[in-house]
């Protein structure tokens, strides 16, 4: 229901008061609730997104190569990366 109230409020910008059943909700508060929720979506879409294309490229290798051991080399790996 609150997300149905700040997509109209989107469409409509005169409304200042979001009324869900027995709460109210002031502009403000649904706005910055609003844009908290679309940040962590975005983060979590770019994170998939990462995980996806990491992943392509870790099958890709494995296909190219097939069952070669590779070298591997001292530099900005993943582990370097969790540690950043």
């Amino acid at each position: 229901m609150l997300l149905v109230n700040l997509h109209q409020k989107r469409h409509n910008p005169e409304l200042h008061i979001f009324q869900s059943g027995l709460l109210e909700f002031s502009e403000e508060g649904a706005l910055e609730f609003a844009n908290l929720f679309q940040s962590r979506f975005d983060s979590d879409e770019q994170r998939i997104k990462s995980e996806i294309q990491d992943e392509q490229i870790s099958t890709d290798v494995a296909a190219l190569f097939k069952k070669q051991n590779l070298e591997e080399l001292v530099g900005y790996n993943s582990e370097s990366n969790r540690v950043l």
